[in-house]
């Protein structure tokens, strides 16, 4: 999990890459890599967030998106058998 996200996170701020890539897509690339790097934190305690160098809009929406994420997560009900 470590190697993905640190690969998402060069991904992101790499200046070839961020200046050769839609900035839309940088953006939400970004975005949905906090998430993942959010469940990191809270599965293993490292915080590694502020290496994507977010924008505020960035980091609002990917705390959204993992809040939304944990509230299935805690209200999640077993499927039954097929």
């Amino acid at each position: 999990m470590a190697a993905l996200i640190n690969e998402s996170i060069v991904a992101v701020t790499d200046k070839n890459i961020v200046e050769n890539s839609p900035k839309e897509i940088v953006s939400k690339s970004k975005t949905y890599n906090i998430v993942y790097a959010l469940l990191f934190k809270e599965l293993f305690g490292v915080d590694l967030i502020n290496e994507f160098k977010a924008s505020p809009l960035e980091m609002n929406q990917a705390n959204d998106f993992y809040e939304e994420f944990s509230d299935y997560k805690e209200n999640r009900q077993p499927r039954g058998r097929i």
